[in-house]
């Protein structure tokens, strides 16, 4: 799921149905289940919408063509990134798509594993590290050559959060810590401040309790004489 990381307020859905129910209502079905009534004229299968969470409208379109930036959900070639280059049709077959990333380097997928990220060559959300570039073996090699010669502070330690049974040592996520700690530090000031008031409280002088009258209860009224009988 590819969602804004700054707001969590809108996501990048593929269309992947397009019909029209009943009463002639047109609509398009996404990839996450969503079905979207009425949509724009110009949406086609294999686009992308910007859709939005608390309007549930759409807000941009992100059309499938040659010349835009696309990333590689299934396949051999998951997870690169790349601009479409052009496209093959094969009738009664699969349609193949060719993709050239950053590096120049070539390659081809079905055209059924493309997810369009945005318009032109600028992605609409934040690439994962590496760029989506697939390095080469050599090149691999020797970044984990040189992370296994300059080793980080724990960095093949395991990390094993609380909540976890048999865990030798807890580490607990950066955000978790750092609420931990300001509210131990609300906690801490607020018992000095209820020390500072009952210090303050235990000095005042006491005051003698005022007696409060008691109240006379109203006397009962004399009961009302009894009717005679009638004849």
């Amino acid at each position: 799921m590819l969602v804004c990381l700054y707001c969590l307020q809108w996501k990048l859905c593929k269309i992947v149905k397009k019909a029209v129910g009943a009463r002639g209502i047109p609509y398009v079905v996404t990839h996450d289940g969503r079905t979207i009534p009425y949509p724009n004229p110009r949406i086609k299968v294999g686009d992308t919408i910007k859709y939005d969470f608390f309007k549930g409208k759409m807000m941009d379109l992100f059309e499938w063509r040659t010349g835009v930036i696309v990333m590689v959900i299934g396949g051999r070639n998951v997870g690169r990134v790349g601009i479409l280059e052009k496209l093959e049709k094969h009738p009664g077959s699969f349609d193949i798509v060719h993709v050239k990333d950053s590096a120049g380097n070539e390659f081809a997928t079905r055209r059924e594993n493309l997810f369009v990220l945005g318009k032109g060559t600028k992605p609409a959300v934040r690439l994962p590290p590496g760029k989506g570039v697939k390095l080469d073996v050599v090149t691999d090699r020797d970044i984990r050559l040189s992370k296994i010669a300059k080793p980080k502070h724990n960095q093949n330690e395991k990390k094993v959060y609380v909540g976890t049974r048999y865990a030798k040592k807890t580490i607990l996520p950066p955000r978790v810590d750092a609420l931990r700690k300001k509210t131990r530090e609300k906690t801490r000031l607020l018992r000095l401040l209820k020390e500072q008031e009952r210090k303050a409280s235990a000095n005042k002088p006491k005051v003698a309790k005022k007696k409060k009258e008691a109240k006379k209860k109203p006397e009962a009224a004399p009961a009302e004489a009894a009717k005679p009988a009638e004849e």
